[in-house]
C-alpha cells in the first residue's frame, strides 16, 4: 500500500472506540482491549492486556503504536509499552522502539527496555529479510540485570531467529557474593565473604531448555570460607582433614571453573588457596572440591588435598 493508493482512500478519519482481540493459540491465548485511529497515520492504542503460553502469564498495562507511510513509499512506526509484568517475578518492564519496512523488503525493529528501577536493561535489533525469512537475525546489543547480589549482563551478540543451532550468550557475572554461590551449589548453610566475576555462557535450545556453558569465575581480593563439617562425604584421614580446614578458612585466591560434558550435565571444580590459622600451624593449602550432578545442590565425589611438601611429609 503505497502513498498514492492513500490518497485515494474515501475518508480523512477511521476510529475505532472499546474494541477487543481475543487470540486463541495451541498453548496459548491473549485478551487485547484496544482504540485506533487513522488520520494520515495509523494510531493503536491498548491497555490492560493479559497473555499465558503453557501456564505462564504476563500482563501489559498499556501499548502506544504509530505507523505512517514514509516519502519513499515505505513504511515507519514506534512503538511505546508501558508496566510488563509476571505473576513470576516482582520486575516490571517497559520498552521504547521503532521499525521501518521499505521498498527493499527488509523489515527493521529495534527497541530499548528497563524496569522502573532501572536494574534491568537490554536493547535489540531484529532484522526480517521479507522474501527469504529464514535469514532472520536478532541481535542482542546488551542486557544487564541482577541476580543474587551481582550483576549479569550480556554484551552484543546475533543469532538466527529460525536457525536450528543453539543459542549461546555471553554471560558476565559481576561481584557475585561467594556466599550466595556456595548456597546456591550446596543447599547447605556455608558462612564465606568476597566477590567472585567471570563469564560462563548460558546456552539456549530451540526446545527452551537452558544449560550452562564452559567457563569460570574468580575471586577479586582475599576473604573467608567456612563450610559445614557434613557437607565433604566420605571417611578417611584426608577427608577429616579436609573438614579440619574448611571449617575456618582464610583464602587467598577462591575460583570456580564450570564444565560442559554429555548429556546435558556439567561438572565444577572448586579450587581454593589459602590456611585455617587453627591447622597444621597455619601453613598454605590448595584444595580442590569436584561438584558434579545435574544440580549442584550436594558434594558428591573426589575431594584431593594438595599441601606444602613439608607439610604432606608431616
Amino acid at each position: 500500500v503505497l502513498n498514492e493508493a492513500l490518497k485515494e482512500l474515501p475518508f480523512e478519519r477511521l476510529t475505532i472506540s472499546n474494541a477487543a482481540l481475543a487470540i486463541q493459540g495451541d498453548g496459548w491465548q491473549a485478551h487485547i482491549p484496544f482504540s485506533l485511529s487513522w488520520d494520515g497515520a495509523l494510531k493503536i492504542k491498548a491497555h490492560d492486556i493479559t497473555a499465558s503460553y503453557n501456564g505462564k502469564h504476563i500482563s501489559i498495562a498499556s501499548v502506544r503504536h504509530t505507523l505512517w507511510a514514509t516519502e519513499t513509499d515505505g513504511w515507519g512506526g514506534a512503538w511505546e509499552i508501558e508496566g510488563i509484568s509476571s505473576p513470576d517475578t516482582t520486575i516490571v518492564l517497559g520498552s521504547t522502539g521503532g521499525y521501518g519496512f521499505d521498498d527493499s523488503n527488509q523489515f527493521v525493529i529495534g527497541g530499548k527496555a528497563s524496569s522502573d528501577d532501572d536494574t534491568v536493561r537490554t536493547a535489540f535489533t531484529l532484522t526480517l529479510p521479507v522474501a527469504s525469512p529464514e535469514q532472520a537475525l536478532f541481535t542482542l546489543h546488551y542486557a544487564t540485570m541482577p541476580w543474587e547480589g551481582a550483576t549479569l549482563s550480556i554484551q552484543e551478540t546475533s543469532f538466527s531467529v529460525l536457525g536450528d543451532d543453539d543459542i549461546t550468550l555471553p554471560l558476565q557475572v559481576s561481584q557475585l557474593p561467594i556466599q550466595a554461590l556456595m548456597a546456591l551449589m550446596t543447599d547447605q548453610p556455608v558462612t564465606a565473604t568476597g566477590q567472585i566475576s567471570g563469564a560462563i555462557p548460558a546456552i539456549i535450545k530451540r526446545d527452551g531448555t537452558i544449560l550452562i556453558g564452559t567457563g569460570a569465575l574468580n575471586t577479586e581480593s582475599n576473604g573467608t570460607l567456612s563450610l559445614p563439617r557434613e557437607l565433604i562425604p566420605g571417611s578417611g584421614f584426608q577427608i577429616d582433614l579436609t573438614r579440619d580446614i574448611l571449617e575456618q578458612f582464610e583464602y587467598k585466591t577462591l575460583s570456580v571453573e564450570v564444565e560442559a560434558q554429555e548429556n546435558d550435565r556439567i561438572s565444577v571444580l572448586l579450587a581454593v588457596k589459602g590456611a585455617n590459622p587453627d591447622v597444621y600451624e597455619g601453613r598454605e593449602v590448595h584444595l580442590n572440591v569436584r561438584l558434579d550432578g545435574d544440580i549442584l545442590d550436594f558434594v558428591r565425589s573426589n575431594v584431593m588435598l594438595l599441601m606444602q611438601p613439608e607439610t604432606l611429609l608431616e
